[in-house]
């Protein structure tokens, strides 16, 4: 198992030899290695599983919400499920693109979960244009990928004498303030039973 640390007698080795004590190192170093790569397996397993759940409503008869069963069946809140069936998702993802990133943990990938398949290949591409491909490679890949998008608008008051108005742009505000307001003016005042000025 371990031949490569010994090598046999008639060859000198080029470097030198380790001790005993670096050699019971070395052993415990990569049995942790080794353990943490499997948790990361582990991790994808439990992923796909609790998205199978989910989907198919297996949790039905024993509880009703997701939410509730995730934390009395495993002790986490339904955002941490979510997360872990994000994670599984994103290495298939990953897989059926043909990419191969690093084994990453749960949290290191949170930043590619949140982007759309088409861009996955493209942000691991730019991650390793860098150097090799790591978590804070590709999170700051992923960031300037987003940077891109246009922020959303926030929301805003309108102050009329004996009225606060807040319009709130929803996914399909496009438009100008004034068009919303005017909408929410109509609205307001069709409510409250009013003439609108």
């Amino acid at each position: 198992m371990l031949s490569w640390l010994f090598p046999p007698a008639d060859e000198t080795p080029l470097v030198k030899p380790l001790t005993a004590a670096e050699r019971a190192d070395l052993a415990a170093l990569e049995l942790a290695v080794e353990a943490g790569i499997a948790t990361i397996a582990t991790m994808i397993e439990a992923g796909k599983s609790l998205g199978t759940i989910r989907s198919r409503q297996l949790f039905r008869v024993i509880s009703p919400t997701w939410d509730r069963y995730v934390s009395d069946r495993f002790g986490i809140t339904k955002r941490r499920a979510d997360q872990i069936v994000a994670f599984a998702t994103l290495h298939e993802t990953l897989e059926e693109l043909g990419t191969r990133v690093p084994e990453l943990g749960e949290k290191a990938a949170r930043p590619l979960a949140s982007l759309p398949a088409d861009q996955l290949a493209a942000v691991v591409d730019e991650a390793a244009e860098a150097g090799p491909v790591t978590a804070a490679s590709l999170t700051a890949a992923a960031r300037r990928r987003r940077s891109g998008k246009a922020k959303a608008m926030r929301p805003v008051r309108f102050r009329v004498p004996g009225w606060t108005i807040i319009a709130t742009p929803n996914a399909k505000a496009a438009g100008g303030v004034q068009e919303a307001l005017a909408a929410a003016m109509r609205q307001a005042t069709d409510q409250a039973g009013g003439e609108a000025a």
